[in-house]
């Protein structure tokens, strides 16, 4: 018996030391995620500029921006009663939401009115 709590001891031993040089590793891992997944979210002030910009759309273009979301993350969609939409943004990774903002940006673009010159 006492040969074994040796090795019982000494085997724990190893095992916590093994432990905590993977857990001052992972210390490190997790830290990291957190700053990549930081860099990858959307400000609060692009979600309300975005909004802005939907307020201004045609129904056609409406659609299209819906068709959009649907084909990046369906889940982000909600059907809501008396035909309405309702898309949480906050669903919609990084990278997605840019996607749809470009789609946006250009349709308020296409859609801005042209300036008529005087002629004199």
């Amino acid at each position: 018996f006492p040969f074994e709590k040796k090795n019982t001891k000494k085997a724990s031993n190893r095992n916590a030391s093994a432990g905590e040089k993977s857990g001052s590793a992972m210390a490190s891992a997790p830290a990291k995620e957190i700053v990549e997944v930081m860099t990858e979210l959307v400000s609060r002030e692009s979600k309300v500029e975005f909004v802005e910009k939907l307020k201004n759309l045609s129904n056609q273009n409406l659609t299209k921006m819906v068709e959009r979301v649907k084909e990046l993350r369906p889940s982000a969609i909600l059907t809501l009663p008396d035909d309405q939409i309702q898309i949480k943004v906050d669903d919609l990774t990084k990278k997605e939401f840019d996607s749809v903002n470009e789609l946006v940006d250009s349709m308020v673009l296409q859609e801005l009115p042209t300036k008529k010159q005087k002629l004199e």
